[in-house]
């Protein structure tokens, strides 16, 4: 499995909050690490894009973005669940930037975070 089910739990037209589990199957998983799995960088950050696209309606994947910041505090590991903030925070028609977090939802610690603009 590539991408884990989103579960929308609050939106808006500039806000949505969406949960999710990191399913031990994910490909992500494989070979990253053998010894203590973590989801790599890479893959949150395909999960804000198909987010911002399944829930905001904003599609990048022909559009060059770039990540004005990107902190990553703690690995998102297997059988965890998570919930994904995104704000827009200036949209017009073919530019826009959006702050997002992503938070373990059992302790609500801050796992990554970051500003993305197109």
């Amino acid at each position: 499995m590539r991408y884990p089910p989103f579960k929308q739990v609050a939106q808006n037209e500039s806000y949505v909050a969406a949960e999710f589990e990191t399913l031990s199957d994910l490909i992500w998983f494989e070979g990253h690490f053998p010894e203590e799995k973590i989801l790599p960088g890479v893959a949150v950050t395909g999960f804000l894009l198909r987010c911002m696209r399944d829930f905001l309606g904003i599609d990048l994947e022909n559009q060059p973005c770039t990540f004005q910041q990107i902190k990553f505090n703690s690995p998102l590991k297997p059988d965890m669940t998570f919930r994904m903030d995104i704000t827009v925070n200036a949209r017009e028609e073919n530019s826009g930037r959006i702050s997002f977090t992503v938070t373990e939802k059992s302790c609500e610690r801050i796992c990554c975070s970051g500003k993305l603009k197109w």
